[in-house]
């Protein structure tokens, strides 16, 4: 298997670490009592890291129907 490249490891590494920063707003809100103004800011972070998430999961799952496509041409 070919090794990622620079920008498609730090994409990855990108991914990870705003899954973790999600994990970690989300376990924010589990807690029994929680400031209602950073809740508000915490929101609002988790809103966006959910969109960043999604914009690139939708990028990588387009390479893979063009890994997809690609191949299936060809064979």
């Amino acid at each position: 298997m070919a090794e990622l490249k620079s920008t498609e490891k730090s994409a990855e590494k990108g991914l990870k670490e705003k899954v973790k920063m999600l994990e970690d707003i989300t376990t924010y809100f589990a807690q029994e009592e929680i400031d209602l103004d950073e809740g508000i800011k915490k929101y609002e972070q988790g809103m966006e890291l959910a969109k960043e998430i999604k914009a690139q999961l939708t990028a990588y799952e387009l390479k893979i129907n063009e890994i997809k496509e690609k191949y299936a041409a060809e064979g």
